[in-house]
């Protein structure tokens, strides 16, 4: 019997669910998801390239935007799979 494995080529898909751009005061809430054909093994979010939080599928935190300045904050989720595909999304919001 000849076993051909599935090669894991596609990176997994990553979606912002929140923030979804605008302006925010105090805390917001990061939360992100991740699929794959084959399978998702680690999301990570991160605020202005700090880790605030990850998981497997999805992941959700609060970031204190307080001790931040004023003006443009970066949101960046990457998502990898059982392949160690890699696939990184941005967003931005305002404080």
């Amino acid at each position: 019997v000849l076993n051909n494995p599935t090669v894991d080529a596609n990176p997994p898909e990553v979606t912002i669910i929140s923030p979804t751009g605008g302006t925010y005061d105090g805390r917001m809430t990061v939360s992100a998801r991740a699929t794959d054909d084959q399978s998702v093994t680690r999301i990570d979010v991160e605020g202005d390239g700090k880790l605030l939080c990850s998981g497997t599928s999805s992941a959700s935190c609060t970031w204190n935007l307080r001790k931040l300045s004023d003006g443009t904050h970066t949101v960046t989720t990457t998502s990898t799979d059982s392949g160690s595909n890699t696939k990184p999304n941005k967003g931005r919001s305002k404080k």
